[in-house]
């Protein structure tokens, strides 16, 4: 795929002791000696990634790179998505996050520099995307995408809980003792 301009969005909170800003010169170095043209842009709140995809896409760039953890991916990916052109756009993915389950999923390599390596080589490969449709907690109704799984219920509930334990025990632990928590109280939801 030749892409004629990039755009790479960074969150510089994602990732263990919120490491990715620490990264960031490392990476730009990467990308710009591998020849790649682009635009930099830090994400400063929830959602703000999405809202710069989605501008991103209708500037006209080709390639938009997330760099940062599962949150800031779907953050991208729904930007994307949600664009009228978002079909001649590609999503490169560079993991700062603690948890990486889509780059598992996809085989993207967690080491960023491989990353660098896979995004400048320029292959596209397609995945599935799916769609969800809620009345989130303002009774707006919301759609939204995921590229990699979703959940609801029991698991939703573990990791919504596992965003309150501090980061510097890594993605694992917060998630078991979420996971503990959660087992001994939790009751089944409705759904519509």
């Amino acid at each position: 795929m030749a892409v004629r301009r990039a755009k790479v969005i960074i969150n510089p909170v994602a990732g263990v002791r919120k490491n990715t800003t620490k990264c960031w010169s490392r990476i730009q170095k990467l990308l710009q000696d591998g020849g790649l043209v682009f635009d930099e842009q830090f994400s400063q709140k929830r959602g703000h990634a999405r809202d710069m995809a989605f501008a991103a896409v209708n500037e006209g760039y080709g390639l938009v790179i997330a760099i940062g953890g599962d949150g800031t991916i779907h953050e991208v990916a729904n930007g994307i998505l949600s664009a009228e052109k978002s079909e001649q756009v590609a999503l490169g993915i560079i993991s700062t996050g603690t948890g990486n389950d889509l780059i598992k999923s996809v085989g993207i390599p967690k080491d960023y520099a491989q990353a660098c390596e896979r995004v400048l080589k320029g292959r596209v490969h397609r995945i599935d995307v799916g769609q969800v449709e809620y009345t989130d907690w303002e009774g707006q109704r919301v759609t939204r995408f995921f590229i990699n799984g979703t959940g609801v219920g029991f698991d939703a509930e573990v990791a919504d809980g596992s965003r309150h334990v501090p980061r510097f025990m890594g993605s694992t632990i917060p998630f078991i003792l979420s996971l503990l928590k959660t087992l001994p109280f939790y009751r089944n939801k409705k759904f519509a």
